[in-house]
């Protein structure tokens, strides 16, 4: 997509400079957090393409020095810009469901913010897998003029009928675990499949000002119910449950928008497996 030599890149890699975070401020004031990883020891106006990766399993945890999407991509040469959601980690708002249409349109904010930041081409790439493979095809939906493709990896094309409610009947174990699971995460907890919580120092805060930030964003996130709650008042795909603010699962639904996306143009590179979840049956 960039033309970028990746056999170069991987016999002369570049090493991960510093982890920057910031708060990106959106139409409606809410604060978003982002991290950037760019090449070491390069300076401000160094340009590079960009990978964007928009998370609800938080961005990063305290204490870390890096994330895995850096990891993996900036010794290629990528600037990589990792952000969570809003409501979800150290970002302000609130998340009662999958991809709310602030969430979504939030994307062309944060798009317009790295374009204007004096290390970046211009470029933007979206890659994620499962939650984030998702947020990259609603990417692609904003028709972002930065967004030049998408890497989405086992991305969930009808929602309804691949994971949640495979059949017509609702798919309780994962609507229930993954639905608490999440919602400890935006406490700021993290737990396992058994719902026990697990030793973790919790998700990365954001600047100086960032254990102050992060519990003022984590008072934002707590009225909401768990997103479980919703599953249970559906039963097809246009019940429009009452915590989810008016949203049916078509308001989050790929398959809902993939004109949009087709009509951007944006290059996609889309994988996905026959043991993926039940994102076979949406790849196909």
């Amino acid at each position: 997509i960039f033309g970028f030599d990746l056999d170069s890149a991987a016999t002369k890699p570049y090493k991960l400079g510093l982890l920057e975070s910031a708060y990106v401020t959106m139409r409606d004031g809410v604060r978003i957090a982002l991290d950037v990883v760019r090449p070491e020891d390069e300076g401000v106006d160094t340009k590079r393409d960009s990978i964007l990766v928009m998370t609800r399993y938080w961005r990063g945890l305290k204490g870390q020095a890096s994330n895995q999407w850096a990891d993996l991509l900036v010794p290629h040469g990528y600037a990589v810009v990792v952000g969570d959601v809003r409501g979800t980690g150290a970002s302000f708002g609130v998340w009662p469901h999958h991809r709310t249409r602030d969430e979504t349109l939030d994307f062309t904010e944060v798009l317009d913010w790295i374009v204007a930041q004096r290390w970046s081409t211009g470029r933007v790439v979206g890659y994620g897998l499962s939650y984030t493979a998702n947020t990259a095809d609603w990417m692609a939906e904003r028709n972002h003029p930065a967004l030049k493709g998408i890497v989405p990896r086992f991305t969930d094309y009808d929602p309804y009928e691949d994971i949640w409610f495979p059949g017509g009947i609702r798919n309780a174990f994962v609507g229930e675990r993954w639905g608490n699971r999440v919602k400890s995460l935006d406490r700021n907890v993290k737990v396992n499949e058994d719902g026990e919580r697990e030793p973790s120092p919790g998700v990365r805060p954001v600047g100086q000002a960032g254990e102050a930030d992060l519990a003022a964003a984590l008072r934002d996130h707590e009225p909401v119910p768990s997103v479980w709650e919703g599953f249970q008042q559906v039963t097809f795909k246009d019940d429009r449950p009452s915590t989810w603010g008016g949203s049916s699962m078509l308001d989050w639904s790929a398959m809902e928008v993939a004109d949009k996306v087709s009509r951007s143009g944006t290059a996609i590179q889309n994988w996905a497996g026959w043991f993926d979840s039940g994102t076979a049956h949406g790849a196909i």
